[in-house]
């Protein structure tokens, strides 16, 4: 029979064991590397928001920023990372100047080296860089449809972008323009131009956005375990040790 200061210790351990040490490890989807890379490769995550937004902004921080919540939305609060790393994201959308701020591009609004090859985050390529290239995302055609969002669900929708295939924002149709409030919603599950430029729509409607992170590394081939993996090993390590520690004060 366990003695008083044994069963105190064993519910401490369990204790421990249910809620982790005093709390539970944020959500987060974790991002593997995709197929072909090696250490030393870079590439870049693209995704379909699951929220809808309005095109009537001309910031372009509402919609980099519109992304990003929608990304912690996906992450059940949590983050999106890809060894260790947190996921930064930005909007592939062109808006209007006003009269006090310039027009942005599209392929103005991503920073980082655009020769990265593009995935959605179950592996597919859609883009083998983030450039007019042939294959690159302003080509004009996309390995693959960006249909997807970051928990591999298939988003097919119009999608706010305000830009030509080539990146530059559709002048008059740009997000945010008051020129004939209608801005260029694109296609998700199009691989051709029509996946940015499918046509106006009026801008108080409200649709997703495509999301972008920044270029990421690939730095090691051996996979990182999940935090809540790492709590599960940590509390039935503790949970053995109070029990071992209780057999010895019998």
């Amino acid at each position: 029979m366990l003695t008083k200061t044994g069963r105190f210790a064993l519910a401490t351990a369990m204790l421990w064991l249910a809620f982790g040490g005093g709390g539970r490890a944020a959500a987060q989807i974790v991002i593997s590397t995709p197929g072909g890379l090696n250490p030393g490769d870079t590439f870049r995550i693209a995704f379909v928001t699951d929220e809808t937004t309005s095109a009537t902004s001309t910031s372009i921080g509402t919609y980099n920023t519109f992304v990003s919540s929608d990304a912690t939305y996906q992450a059940s609060g949590g983050s999106v990372t890809y060894q260790g790393t947190p996921l930064t994201w930005t909007a592939i959308a062109s808006t209007a100047a006003t009269a006090s701020t310039a027009a942005t591009n599209a392929i103005d609004n991503i920073t980082g080296s655009p020769l990265a090859p593009i995935y959605l985050a179950n592996g597919t390529e859609v883009a083998s860089s983030y450039t007019t290239s042939s294959g690159g995302l302003w080509s004009g055609a996309l390995l693959n449809p960006i249909n997807d969002d970051l928990k591999g669900n298939t988003v097919s929708s119009s999608v706010w972008t305000g830009t030509y295939q080539d990146g530059t924002g559709y002048g008059s149709f740009e997000l945010g323009s008051t020129v004939y409030g209608q801005s260029i919603a694109g296609d998700s599950v199009s691989s051709q131009r029509q996946w940015v430029n499918d046509g106006s729509g009026s801008q108080t409607s409200k649709s997703p956005i495509y999301g972008i992170s920044q270029v990421l590394m690939v730095t090691s081939a051996v996979a990182v375990p999940e935090p809540s993996t790492l709590w599960m090993a940590a509390s039935v390590i503790c949970a053995g040790a109070a029990f071992r520690w209780s057999r010895r004060r019998r």
